[in-house]
């Protein structure tokens, strides 16, 4: 696995480290923006989160408006390969589900999954930061996965999990627990937002769908 890239932009070389699960997030949360204006045909915005995107890939703040534009593709391609997920785990083929939450704001991802972590393993804020992100993402799945077959286990102790005939009512799974293979042609390279921290969850004293 390359823990490091080189890229040259202009006269300069840059040398950028893979990134950990905090400055990760960050770059995924510009990722999404950058989709997000190229959906909306924004061009300036397209442009601007590019830049912002090499500039937390890179950590430095230079000003890349006036380099050629092959090179600026070049190098946020060498970035994005840098710091792609390298484990191929079934939650990153997860589809979105469900809208963004009312209470969104930039960089709640980042605290949505500290929480996570910081919850099942007491780990402070610095030590999550600096996570591996294929270990992350890993140790996050093997969370989910707990949480859903808790709540399985849950429901199969209630009445209502039971129809008339005495027949058990499976709890629903999310897709990346079903074994689905969505039929699209997108690379796993990021979870949804929509995703965190929680998902498609049915509890234990709610019906579920038909």
């Amino acid at each position: 696995m390359h823990k490091s890239s080189s890229v040259v932009l202009g006269d300069k070389e840059y040398n950028a480290d893979r990134a950990k699960l905090k400055r990760w997030l960050q770059l995924e949360g510009i990722r999404e923006q950058i989709a997000r204006a190229a959906d909306r045909e924004d061009g300036s915005g397209f442009v601007a989160q590019i830049y912002s995107y090499l500039s937390v890939a890179l950590s430095v703040d230079d000003n890349f408006s006036q380099l050629p534009w092959f090179e600026v593709i070049n190098a946020y391609i060498t970035l994005i390969r840098l710091n792609s997920p390298k484990l191929d785990l079934p939650l990153l083929h997860a589809t979105s589900e469900g809208e963004r939450v009312p209470w969104e704001y930039e960089g709640r991802t980042w605290y949505a999954w500290a929480k996570i972590f910081s919850g099942a393993f007491g780990w402070s804020l610095e030590y999550i930061a600096d996570l591996d992100i294929d270990d992350a993402i890993a140790l996050l799945q093997e969370i989910k996965a707990d949480e859903q077959t808790q709540r399985e286990w849950e429901w199969l102790l209630t009445e209502i999990s039971y129809d008339k005939h005495g027949k058990h009512k499976e709890l629903p799974r999310p897709y990346w627990m079903r074994g689905v293979i969505i039929p699209d042609n997108t690379k796993p390279t990021k979870i949804k937002k929509s995703m965190l921290p929680v998902g498609n969850i049915v509890r234990w004293n709610e019906t579920p769908d038909a």
